[in-house]
């Protein structure tokens, strides 16, 4: 699906969350710009990026210039002004804004925004989660993943994690893989290639659309719903350890022929977020957007409901914490 019709169907469907909940009508005629704000703020991160734009009919438009005020806890710690020129993301046509001050777990933090001189203004407060679940322990295997006509080269994680007790949680999992040129890689470096994580054989994951590789019509790049984003929550596992069974792509070691003479080590970030329900709520939301299996608008419009925190315009701004474990699952000395 191209980001255009993408945006326009996130516009079109968005509602405020509950508690002030309402459908949006929709005009075939053109309409009045209103202001779009999305971010996917992290607790710890260095750097936070707020996408700015207007929305359209078809398509977005670009936000010309932005301030961008960040209150953390009733303080206002940084203000960002953005420029077309300096600060336009070509490829999702939005405005970036770069935030560098450092969220912590259970900050109250809100953003105010005023677009092209003041025409424009809009808001949006979220609470960074707390602290998530503790990774216990993650075990890896390489393997073969079959995909229904062939096989691929893959490797198999099996993540133990423990559940916050006494309240209903929400998690995303991430898994970044990333190649370093060196015996070991420096303290503070991170893989950052976001892999397709394979997760058919986990129930939780799946959403109950689980299936194991012995099965005739066994598929991992197949389902009703895919869950795009890996998200879930505690709902099976509730104030327990789980063990989470998934897989990624994996690249041996002997493909990278080309470079016997150096040392090549290859790591694995794994990353649990704990997010708000309300995140979890809009990237299922997305999910839905991006799936090719919807056979027709009409029923795409009775089943999504992207939610909008955004006040005065559209969009959502969601918040998470984090537990990593950085791991290596590849290492090659040179050739002598």
């Amino acid at each position: 699906m191209k980001i255009e019709r993408l945006i326009f169907w996130i516009g079109l469907c968005c509602i405020l969350l509950p508690g002030c909940e309402h459908e949006l009508d929709y005009y075939m005629g053109e309409q009045e710009p209103q202001l779009t704000m999305n971010a996917l703020l992290e607790a710890g991160a260095t750097e936070n990026r707020v996408f700015l734009s207007l929305s359209g009919k078809s398509v977005i438009k670009p936000v010309r210039q932005a301030t961008l005020k960040l209150y953390v806890n009733g303080v206002c710690r940084e203000t960002v002004e953005g420029g077309y020129r300096h600060q336009w993301d070509e490829e999702a046509q939005r405005l970036s804004c770069l935030l560098k001050t450092v969220l912590s777990p259970e900050d109250v933090v809100r953003l105010e925004v005023s677009a092209e001189q003041g025409k424009y203004q809009a808001s949006a407060e979220v609470i960074m989660p707390s602290a998530p679940a503790v990774i216990e322990q993650v075990d890896t295997m390489v393997t073969q993943l079959w995909t229904g006509n062939s096989e691929f080269d893959a490797i198999q994680y099996k993540i133990r994690i423990r559940d916050l007790p006494d309240e209903r949680n929400y998690y995303r999992l991430i898994i970044q893989n990333g190649i370093y040129y060196a015996e070991r890689p420096p303290e503070g470096w991170i893989p950052s290639e976001v892999q397709t994580i394979y997760d058919q054989e986990e129930f939780v994951l799946s959403q109950g659309h689980h299936q194991t590789s012995g099965d005739e019509d066994y598929n991992p790049f197949q389902t009703d719903v895919p869950n795009i984003y890996q998200v879930f929550t505690d709902t099976y596992f509730e104030d327990r350890d789980y063990t989470l069974n998934v897989y990624t792509g994996y690249r041996p070691a002997d493909d990278y022929w080309y470079d016997w003479d150096q040392h090549i080590c290859g790591y694995a970030r794994i990353r649990l977020l704990q997010i708000t329900e309300e995140e979890y709520r809009y990237l299922r939301a997305l999910t839905f957007l991006q799936s090719d299996d919807l056979e027709n608008m009409e029923m795409l419009m009775e089943l999504v409901i992207v939610p909008s925190n955004v006040e005065n315009g559209l969009g959502f701004v969601g918040a998470s914490s984090e537990q990593y474990v950085q791991m290596e699952i590849m290492h090659r000395y040179p050739r002598k």
